[in-house]
């Protein structure tokens, strides 16, 4: 999440029918994070992923000069085809965190390539409060958000 994002007054509070709240993560330092406002069944989607559309090529030449644009907002669809919600503080799901103890993840990420989408789907239950935690993938913990080991 950009430095810019944490505290700022603009974030989406809930999104219309969904019930998602965006609110202060629980992880230490990841600013806001996705909290359940109401009751969300196994297999259900909560939310979509959007955001503009890139080419393997853009991703390639953006990163090269920020890394936050191949890995902070934006999610593979397919092999060369990209969606970056950096822009779009609308797209609630661009405010998900990954968890470190994957216990705790409680949705996942259905990609669909030919609506250039990615629906958020619960993998449980999910209750009133419970933040979302999501995968981003083992690539994007080898790069500078890597943990180190103590």
């Amino acid at each position: 999440m950009d430095s810019d994002d944490r505290g700022s007054v603009d974030a989406p509070a809930v999104q219309g029918s969904t019930g998602l709240c965006v609110l202060p993560s629980l992880i230490e330092g990841a600013g806001y994070g996705v909290f359940a406002g109401r009751f969300h069944a196994k297999g259900s989607t909560v939310a979509i992923y959007y955001g503009d559309v890139m080419d393997a090529a853009s991703i390639a030449d953006a990163s090269r000069l920020d890394w936050d644009i191949k890995y902070a907002y934006s999610l593979e669809l397919a092999p060369g085809v990209w969606i970056d919600a950096r822009r779009l503080k609308t797209c609630i799901a661009r405010y998900l965190n990954d968890h470190v103890d994957r216990t705790k993840h409680n949705v996942t990420w259905v990609r669909r390539p030919a609506l250039l989408i990615a629906e958020v789907v619960a993998l449980r239950d999910v209750h009133p409060g419970e933040e979302l935690y999501i995968s981003y993938g083992d690539e994007y913990w080898t790069g500078p958000h890597k943990i180190s080991e103590a």
